[in-house]
């Protein structure tokens, strides 16, 4: 790879570390937003029963980009960077990164799918045919399509063209291993070695092998398209509509201008994003090590704050907007 440093690598990994925090922000919104009861707008038993489906794989596939997240965290403390916890406000546009769509909190629903599955693309599949076709942007419109697989790609690049004795100067015993994290799949990063076998797990998580793509996050988001799609088909034939998600309003935002909103508003929002924020410290505690600490953050606190933060009704003037 030309121009392959460490700098530039410790930067790439930096921008890992961001979309993988980001992307696990966008997949837990959009399950806090599906509907928790058969009550909510005259669900059937069956498109209930999907529902929690649903939400327990992106619960599931969130937990994974944690771990993406905490894999990159080692692979940056490998080569003498350190862990980075930063990630830009919600929404940015798609030119933010180099990705080709904005990275949002929206409701869950097929343009949610959509973006969720371009982001986790397998590199067998053409990203920019997929932008024009699901999004109708046209090719001269696209600067740059840069799925996360893409990203994976250069970094590994990167690791393979440096020297490795030049290359791996961090301290070994910063690394973090499945015995004080609770992720399994995790790999201490101590040469090129352990480097790629990392990458690999996070690749193969994401976008699936030449073996399986049926159980890789690419894989479950085309399933749930497929899935919406049929109880969607359902719900026509006996003259209904399927509403999978409450009409939550996009990209709710915690630090706002005094006198914008209504103040019940803001305790709202800032409920949605407790909610996101309990998930990630739970996981970030474990990858530190701090496991008696973690486990004092329930994974079922942050489900049941965000759920019942988005089933909050904002008051009469506006009936049937929800946050």
């Amino acid at each position: 790879m030309k121009n392959a440093s460490r700098s530039a690598l410790i930067s790439l990994l930096s921008e890992a570390c961001e979309l993988e925090h980001g992307l696990a922000c966008s997949y837990l919104y959009a399950a806090f937003t599906l509907k928790l009861s058969v009550s909510e707008n005259d669900l059937t038993w069956q498109e209930f029963q999907s529902l929690r489906i649903w939400a327990g794989q992106l619960y599931f596939i969130a937990s994974q980009e944690m771990m993406h997240l905490s894999q990159a965290w080692n692979l940056l403390t490998a080569i003498g960077g350190t862990p980075y916890y930063m990630r830009p406000n919600f929404p940015q546009g798609h030119k933010y990164y180099p990705i080709g769509l904005p990275l949002k909190l929206e409701p869950f629903g097929r343009r949610a799918l959509k973006r969720f599955t371009f982001y986790e693309l397998p590199s067998h599949v053409s990203d920019t045919a997929f932008l024009e076709k699901e999004f109708r942007i046209k090719l001269s419109a696209i600067e740059k399509a840069f799925t996360v697989g893409k990203l994976y790609t250069e970094i590994r690049a990167c690791f393979n063209a440096i020297p490795q004795d030049e290359l791996f100067i961090g301290d070994k015993s910063l690394q973090v291993g499945a015995d004080i994290c609770h992720f399994n799949e995790i790999v201490k990063v101590t040469d090129r070695e352990s480097a790629n076998r990392a990458i690999d797990t996070i690749m193969e998580q994401g976008e699936g092998n030449s073996n399986d793509q049926v159980d890789c996050h690419y894989g479950l988001f085309v399933r749930l398209d497929k899935e919406l799609d049929q109880l969607e088909q359902a719900a026509r034939t006996r003259s209904g509509k399927f509403e999978p998600a409450r009409p939550a309003i996009e990209d709710p935002l915690v630090d706002l201008v005094a006198g914008a909103v209504r103040l019940g508003v803001v305790n709202r929002r800032v409920v949605v994003d407790q909610a996101v924020a309990v998930r990630q410290v739970h996981a970030v505690q474990g990858a530190v090590g701090l496991e008696a600490v973690a486990r004092g953050v329930d994974d079922r606190v942050a489900v049941g704050v965000g759920g019942a933060a988005v089933a909050h009704r904002l008051g009469d003037r506006e009936p049937g907007v929800l946050v």
